[in-house]
C-alpha cells in the first residue's frame, strides 16, 4: 500500500487494489493520479474507493456568502458531479461498493440533511 496525500485522517483501502484515496488523489502501485475537480470548484476530497477503481467524494466552492459542496464519482478517468436533491445546495458522497452503489448525504429544500443512494455502472 502506498501513502495517500490526504486531508482524511485515515485513508481508506479496498480489497485487491492495494490503493489509498484522499484529497482527490488516487495512489496505486506507486503511481499518484490527480482525480481532477468539478468545473468552477476550488478543491475536492476523496472519501471512498471500490475494487473497480471508482472513487467518490465531494468538491467545494463558494456560493454567495457560504460554501457549496457537490458529490462526485471518478470512473474511468472522468470526474462527474452527482448534483443535489431537489431544492438543495449541498451533497457529499461517502462510499461506493463493488456494485457501483454510492451512499452519501445531501441537503433538501428545507435545509435538512438526508441520506442518498445512487447507482452508477462501473
Amino acid at each position: 500500500m502506498t501513502a495517500a496525500r490526504s486531508r482524511v485522517t485515515t485513508p481508506q483501502t479496498r480489497g485487491g487494489l492495494g490503493a489509498c484515496v484522499g484529497d482527490a488523489y488516487l495512489d496505486s502501485g506507486g503511481v499518484s493520479t490527480a482525480l481532477g475537480n468539478l468545473p468552477g470548484y476550488l478543491w475536492s476530497a476523496a472519501n471512498g474507493i471500490n475494487n473497480s477503481g471508482q472513487v467518490v467524494g465531494y468538491a467545494q466552492t463558494t456560493h454567495g456568502n457560504g460554501l457549496l459542496y457537490e458529490a462526485f464519482v471518478y470512473t474511468g478517468g472522468v470526474t462527474t458531479g452527482l448534483g443535489f436533491l431537489p431544492g438543495g445546495n449541498s451533497s457529499a458522497a461517502n462510499g461506493v461498493n463493488d456494485n457501483g452503489q454510492i451512499v452519501g448525504s445531501a441537503t433538501n429544500a428545507s435545509g435538512n440533511t438526508e441520506a442518498f443512494l445512487i447507482v452508477v455502472a462501473s
